[in-house]
């Protein structure tokens, strides 16, 4: 389990850390076994519910709901195409542009966006980019031309790509790795339910109030969802497998609570 001197794992675990545990363990081939790995093992899995109470309920329920809202709105302007295709007196290859252009904002903001969060509190991140979300996309349906429009979405497409990279980052801290795809499955919920719920919602609203522009209104719910994420913890990077790895090796787990080193690309 051991390649020349140096312990496996130490991806997972801090060189010093790890190399403490091996010092102190009375197996040295069991703190590197497979079998210590978080996630792995044998038997009946805990209880999500005892799980979310010793976790917490709010933060998988706030950033869930914060997903929704996002793709309730990606999916309903998609819905919304042919109504604001006439209301922008738009050709079909400008529509494409239109949601081309949000595509390609998406991606570009992704990058950055995941660094913050890396680098800083993920929570804030989460609520910052729903935040910004929710108060634009509102502007984009008082707008009557096309180029406010796409300029508005270029930048409310910030709070689009943070439920993959922000919320699974908190989510794999917040909550213990033997509960980790299952806490990832009911985060997820959110794609189904906005692409038929969410629909639904938006077709609804466009129909009672016959202007399209009302269905973007839903983008408010991000507002004291992304308010109430402000307030959630913050959970220790790292902490569910280092503390996994050094238990099962005997010892007493205390969270850093250093800044991490500033780095490029890996470079110290």
């Amino acid at each position: 389990m051991f390649e020349g001197e140096q312990p496996l794992f130490s991806f997972v675990v801090p060189d010093e850390l790890l190399a403490e545990a091996v010092a102190k363990s009375h197996d040295r081939q069991a703190v590197a076994d497979v079998a210590m790995m978080p996630g792995t093992g044998e038997g009946k899995p805990p209880p999500l519910v005892g799980i979310l109470r010793e976790g917490g309920y709010s933060p998988l329920a706030l950033l869930t709901v914060a997903a929704f809202v996002t793709d309730v709105i990606v999916n309903g302007i998609g819905i919304l195409g042919p109504n604001i295709q006439h209301s922008f007196h738009l050709s079909d290859a400008g529509l494409g542009a239109v949601g081309f252009t949000a595509a390609v904002a998406q991606i570009a903001w992704g990058m950055p966006v995941a660094v913050f969060a890396d680098r800083g509190s993920r929570k804030n991140v989460a609520a910052i980019t729903l935040l910004v979300f929710a108060v634009l996309v509102p502007f984009m349906a008082l707008v009557h031309n096309i180029w406010p429009f796409v300029f508005l979405y270029l930048f409310a497409a910030i709070g689009l790509g943070s439920s993959d990279t922000v919320h699974n980052a908190y989510l794999a801290d917040a909550y213990p790795a033997h509960a980790r795809a299952r806490i990832f499955a009911w985060h997820n919920l959110n794609d189904p339910m906005a692409q038929t719920v969410g629909i639904l919602l938006v077709g609804y609203l466009a129909a009672v109030t016959h202007n399209w522009r009302w269905a973007l209104a839903l983008a408010f719910l991000g507002i004291p969802v992304g308010v109430a994420i402000f307030f959630i913890r913050e959970p220790d990077k790292g902490a569910n497998e280092s503390s996994h790895i050094l238990k099962a090796a005997g010892m007493e787990w205390r969270p850093s609570r250093r800044t991490p080193p500033r780095c490029c690309w890996g470079r110290p």
